[in-house]
């Protein structure tokens, strides 16, 4: 029974390079390129170092955690979607040295990797890969943030509805 704890100051990096780009969409602000270029190198480095597109944390990126992880995991559905939505956040930010490296073929192994988290027997995203028996709005929360900064789907349409359809009113 305790809330998130912040391990190290920038467990927020994915969602601070999310914020740069809307504030650039939204404002056309002129954005810090030295800090992107460090925030976006720190997360490629910790969340996926051998470029398998599979989100590897400590914690749960969504910032909802009231787990943790020392020694890492790759079983969370919220942790690999948002991984896919910070690496076409770095790719759209267009970071010298850094966004060129990230390829449409790499993007779409994190989006494939989020989308295997559907069991079609149960209907729904499962939190992890060995959890049948908890649902929320976590994991469909990537979703919303690819819908809203990029106006792309990342799952299907069922998978979503079906999702939402198991939550309770």
């Amino acid at each position: 029974n305790r809330g998130h704890i912040e391990r190290k100051s920038n467990d927020s990096t994915p969602l601070w390079l999310l914020w740069a780009l809307k504030n650039r969409q939204r404002f056309g602000s002129n954005l810090p390129m030295e800090k992107l270029k460090k925030a976006a190198e720190y997360s490629l480095h910790t969340y996926d170092p051998e470029r398998t597109g599979i989100c590897h944390a400590n914690f749960i990126i969504g910032q909802n955690d009231v787990m943790e992880f020392p020694q890492g995991t790759t079983e969370v559905a919220a942790n690999q979607g948002m991984w896919a939505v910070t690496l076409r956040v770095i790719k759209e930010l267009a970071i010298p040295g850094v966004s060129e490296r990230i390829t449409d073929d790499y993007i779409a192994k994190a989006e494939d990797a989020y989308r295997s988290y559907y069991d079609s027997n149960l209907k729904r995203l499962r939190p992890a890969r060995k959890v049948t028996d908890a649902i929320s709005f976590d994991e469909i929360w990537p979703e919303f943030l690819s819908l809203w900064a990029f106006h792309r789907k990342i799952l299907t349409d069922d998978m979503v509805q079906n999702h939402l359809d198991h939550i309770p009113v």
